[in-house]
């Protein structure tokens, strides 16, 4: 709870901070709030659309909120941002 109040603190200083969205996300995520995390990653992928781990933690909550036809998109996006990276052979299952 502490780390959720410091990055939504971040987030009001610096409404640019995409490491705050990012972390929001994941803190979200963690507790099952997987509306929450989407916001909190979509958020911080307006910020910076170039990160693969953003894409590829919202792919996995979509999923978790049944969302598999919207999670496709970026399940891809990681792919093609980091194709030799730690989660690619899962993106690839999901997004073929």
């Amino acid at each position: 709870m502490e780390a959720e109040a410091i990055y939504e603190k971040a987030v009001r200083l610096d409404p640019e901070c995409f490491e705050a969205y990012f972390n929001l996300g994941n803190i979200h995520h963690d507790l099952a709030r997987y509306p929450a995390a989407v916001s909190a990653y979509r958020d911080a992928l307006a910020i910076n659309v170039s990160y693969p781990e953003a894409h590829f933690y919202l792919a996995v909550t979509l999923e978790k909120l049944g969302r598999s036809a919207e999670a496709r998109t970026h399940w891809q996006h990681y792919r093609d941002l980091d194709p030799e990276g730690e989660f690619v052979e899962l993106a690839r299952e999901f997004s073929d």
